[in-house]
């Protein structure tokens, strides 16, 4: 299920303009305020079978997925041409004890950041917390870095993926009820060495639908090709 244009932008404004920040009892996340709505594409939070990877947005089936109290685990593959591409996700899950929370800062008189207040929640049972970990399958992951070269307008290498990195996520929208099975969500990616955005930072979306059996990703901005690479090839790594 590979559909090219591949990581094209996506368009509309910004979730965070209306977002309300942690999930609700219901497991709703970026819950919009009245007359709201979700502009970035298909809305996770609303009927799965609409919910599904747009022109630009590199997809994948998932053909393995296991949930339970520790961890949320899919692996997914696409044919590309003769190639198979694809890798492994690795969420770890809450107990229900975990909690999560987002500063709120601005811009004091002398241009440093000061923070006004913090919103903190418990991340409910089952749902993934910030961590995701990319592992390597083998040569279909290196087949899925042949194909970023390719489509990044990169010179060809033969350099293998990298066995595994893990990064962080954040659910920016989207429908998580792990009773059900349910992991309707469009996330954003952030790979990064340390807080400062430097040359090894980059971000992407990752959007996930168990219900329709899919993953994919589209891109958040050409910047980030080079350090995109670096990660999957662990030319760059995060600090242990």
């Amino acid at each position: 299920m590979l559909k090219m244009g591949l990581f094209g932008w996506l368009r509309g404004s910004s979730a965070r303009q209306t977002r309300l920040f942690g999930p609700t009892s219901e497991g709703l996340y970026g819950a919009l305020p009245k007359g709201a709505r979700w502009t970035l594409g298909s809305d996770p939070a609303a009927s799965p079978s609409l919910f599904v990877p747009e022109p630009g947005e590199l997809a994948f089936d998932i053909v393995e997925c296991e949930w339970d109290e520790k961890i949320f685990k899919a692996v997914v593959v696409a044919n590309c041409g003769e190639r198979v591409v694809g890798f492994a996700l690795v969420l770890p899950v809450s107990d229900g004890t975990i909690t999560d929370g987002v500063d709120k800062i601005s811009a004091g008189f002398n241009g440093q950041p000061v923070l006004h207040d913090r919103h903190e929640w418990i991340i409910p049972r089952g749902h993934p917390t910030r961590i995701a970990t990319f592992v390597s399958l083998g040569e279909p992951t290196n087949n899925l870095v042949r194909l970023f070269e390719e489509c990044f307008g990169m010179p060809a290498t033969d350099r293998p993926a990298a066995p595994d990195f893990m990064c962080d996520m954040v659910v920016l929208r989207g429908l998580i009820v792990p009773e059900s099975g349910r992991m309707t969500a469009r996330c954003k990616v952030f790979l990064r060495t340390s807080d400062a955005e430097d040359e090894t930072y980059a971000e992407f979306f990752l959007s996930i639908n168990t219900l329709e059996k899919a993953i994919w990703v589209s891109e958040k901005a050409a910047e980030y090709r080079a350090p995109i690479i670096g990660w999957a090839t662990s030319e760059i790594q995060r600090p242990q």
